[in-house]
Formats: C-alpha cells, structure tokens, sequence
C-alpha cells in the first residue's frame, strides 16, 4: 500500500510546531529528522554517510508527514496552513526556516521500517525508554518503560522529552495523584506509574495518542482501573479532581493557553513540570505562570530547549 510523504524543511525552533500542523491535518504519522541529533550527541562514536542523507547537515530539520494518496482535501489544508505560517514569520520576523513542502509516493511499510530503525533504548538517569521491538535486559537500578509510539508523539529521543523525564525522577511518587497534559505516546504518566504514582489521568485531544497511550499501558502490564484513566479531551478541559503532580510536555504558546486551567487542576503546592519551551518564550512562559501564583522551583536548558518545574504556592 502507498502512501503520501510529505517533507516540510524547517530548523529545530520550527520543528515541533510543523510536526502539529502535519498530525493535525489528518496524517497518519509523523518524523522529525534533526540533524542535532546526531551532530550535537555526544554518545557517537561514529555517524554512518548514509545518515547524512536521511537527517541532513547540522542545522537542517525535515519534518516528514503520511498522508493518504487519495487524500488531497489534508495535502490542500497542509499547504494553506504552511502558506499562512510563511506569511506570519515574515510578518513577525521569525526563522523557521524555508518551510520549502516536498512530496513523494513511498510504501508503507518503508516508512515504518526506517522509523523503527531510528528509535533504541534511550537512557534518561535511572529510566530507560524502550521499543516494544527490543530486547533490553536492565541493570538492578534501571526501570524499563516499553513504548511503541505509534502515531503519537512521545519517543524519549527529543531534548524536551529528556529533560522532563529526568526532573520528573527527583520525586516521591508514592501515594500521589498525576495528570498527564497533552499525553501523546503517554510516556511521561506511564514513567511516574511505574515510578510508583498512586493514579494516573491521561489527557489529549488526538485520538490517535489515546490509542497509543492506550497501547503502551498495556505494553508495561498497566490496567486502565481506577487509578489508571485515559481522556480524550481539550488538555485541562475534563479534569475532575485536583492533582499532586501535573506533566506537559507541550509547545511555548500552549503553555500560555493552559495557565488558567493548569491552576485550576492542581491542589495548592502541587508541581507541574513543563517541557517544550524555546529559548525565545521561557520568559514569557515564567512570567504568566509566576502571575497565576506558581514559583520557580528548577530549570534546565538543552540547546534552544527549556524544561522547568513550578510550584503553586497557597493562597494568602
């Protein structure tokens, strides 16, 4: 079976925002390749030529999207919303890049063998994040989350994913309640469940991250009960009870959006973790959530990255 690949040439500070405009837009599934990935790892020894060819040279990003080949309502709403991004980066100044959409035929079982050939077990302090397709063998200390992200976002791989899920590890989980904001592949609220966090509520607006959060629960012989919940849902928009420890991994802008609602979802000392902000927002994010009554309890960049942790102070 065909499918349609679509390429949009973008740079890191654009990539996660092109990669919701392709999910959102009916893909299928999507890939950022980020030549920092390769580049800016330190753990390489070596970098195959052929690698070059995939994730470009440092600075390029692709974000690669697939499409039905009959599909050309999402290939017309894809090139529209590319169109008003280009018109609005000029508008305000900003960079990301040419934002130049290619597209080709491709199989699809190609595109997910190469995407299944780009994600190993990663490391992240004491957690390892691991395909269902690998063999890994873990030492007394490390604690094992398996993960088939699916079509979800959510690999461990990106530098917001791996900030978060090592601050999320400074904390006692025993007998707290999570929420997972913008769950994707569910990573995050399945690490603090297996971390020992007394429940776990999982939130997105994409079904097709519900099916995949839903997938890996049962990947890590989590059964969704009364202390495990999966919502479709407007991020914050269905939260019924108030939680210890809240996780979004997200975008800078929806961030912004959330504040009101984050607030309302957490109990008063409550954290939240968030990941996702670029270098040009952290401020902005610091200051609105710093207005709604959370303080700064830690932070941590990673190239144009940000992941930091709030608390909600009580009210005087």
């Amino acid at each position: 079976m065909k499918q349609r690949e679509v390429s949009v040439s973008t740079n890191s500070e654009g990539s996660e925002l092109l990669a919701d405009i392709l999910m959102e837009m009916s893909v299928h599934g999507v890939i950022i390749y980020d030549s920092a990935d390769l580049y800016r790892n330190k753990t390489w020894d070596y970098i195959d030529e052929s690698a070059t060819a995939v994730y470009g040279r440092d600075g390029e990003v692709t974000v690669k999207g697939y499409i039905a080949v009959r599909d050309s309502a999402s290939l017309d709403r894809i090139e529209r919303r590319i169109e008003k991004l280009k018109d609005f980066c000029e508008r305000e100044g900003v960079d990301y890049g040419t934002l130049k959409i290619e597209t080709k035929l491709v199989d699809d079982d190609k595109w997910r063998d190469v995407w299944k050939k780009s994600f190993k077990p990663v490391k992240h302090g004491n957690v390892v994040i691991c395909p269902e397709w690998e063999n890994y063998i873990p030492r007394d200390d490390e604690y094992v989350v398996r993960i088939d992200p699916g079509l979800a976002f959510g690999t461990g791989e990106h530098e917001t994913t791996d900030m978060i899920l090592t601050l999320m590890q400074s904390f006692d989980y025993d007998g707290k309640e999570v929420v997972d904001i913008g769950c994707g592949s569910g990573i995050l609220g399945i690490t603090a469940r297996v971390l020992g966090a007394n429940s776990v509520t999982f939130i997105d607006n994409d079904e097709q991250a519900v099916e995949a959060t839903s997938k890996n629960l049962s990947l890590n012989a989590i059964a969704i009960d009364d202390g495990v919940e999966v919502q479709k849902a407007n991020l914050t928009d269905n939260a019924m009870r108030k939680y210890d420890i809240a996780f979004a991994n997200l975008t800078a802008d929806i961030l912004l959006l959330l504040v009101e609602g984050v607030k309302d979802c957490l109990k008063e000392q409550a954290v939240i973790l968030m990941s996702g902000i670029i270098n040009s927002k952290i401020e902005q994010v610091l200051t609105a959530y710093k207005m709604a009554g959370f303080v700064l309890i830690e932070s941590q960049n990673k190239g144009e990255w940000n992941a930091i942790i709030m608390r909600l102070e009580p009210k005087m």
